[in-house]
């Protein structure tokens, strides 16, 4: 699953719709970026195969999470979640890290499972 989750990172494009399950650490939530503005910044956090055992564990793998208005708005720094997401084609991209080397997720559907803050 690692070696999985590295691919649909770094070649989007290959696996463009694609639903898959993953956790992420968020490091910027809904506490610092308003609903009117998830479409652009998305959350921010860092992506991993298995459920962190600590914090920043997964730091080589950054992702912009974006979603429809319910699935993460109680998401804050910290929170680690189960998400289900679909791999994002390069050119449909709406965050603003777009082209800045982080991945973006379309979350399809998040549990909290964990925290730490």
């Amino acid at each position: 699953m690692v070696a999985l989750l590295k691919e649909l990172l770094q070649n989007p494009a290959a696996h463009a719709g694609e639903q898959h399950t993953a956790y992420v650490e968020i490091q910027v939530g809904t506490e610092s970026i308003p609903q009117s503005l998830r479409d652009t910044t998305g959350l921010v956090g860092f992506a991993g195969a298995e459920q962190p055992t600590q914090t920043l564990q997964d730091a080589a793998n950054p992702v912009a999470l974006t979603a429809d208005p319910g699935i993460l708005d109680a998401a804050v720094r910290g929170d680690v979640l189960r998400v289900r997401f679909q791999v994002v084609q390069p050119g449909d991209r709406t965050t603003l890290y777009n082209g800045a080397g982080i991945a973006e997720l379309r979350v399809v559907g998040a549990d909290k499972v964990g925290s730490f803050s």
